[in-house]
């Protein structure tokens, strides 16, 4: 799948999450990607939340956490975002790839 994002013009693929630097170090590791994929820390969920991206489950003892989405940027203007409330109909990569965005 990298290597299509690649060919389709992504000069960076990239997993935000609302995890720790050494969560998301870890996390890279154990999926064989550092060095392809970046891991970004979005801890207090600040990127996502300016983008409009996060939602709040302090309720349920879980803080501020990410939405599940992906978004291609050009240059920071936003050229795909898809953002799901269950599974990953339109934050997977086949979405992203079917995406028109080159």
């Amino acid at each position: 799948v990298l290597d299509k994002l690649k060919a389709k013009g992504a000069d960076i693929v990239a997993c935000i999450a609302a995890n720790d630097a050494f969560v998301m170090d870890a996390w890279g590791k154990s999926q064989g990607v550092l060095g392809k994929i970046e891991m970004f820390s979005d801890g207090l969920a600040v990127w996502s939340e300016t983008l409009g991206l996060a939602l709040d489950l302090s309720a349920i003892g879980f803080g501020k956490r990410t939405k599940r989405y992906a978004i291609v940027l050009d240059d920071l203007y936003v050229k795909y975002i898809g953002v799901d409330t269950k599974g990953v109909d339109l934050s997977g990569a086949a979405a992203v790839l079917a995406a028109d965005w080159v």
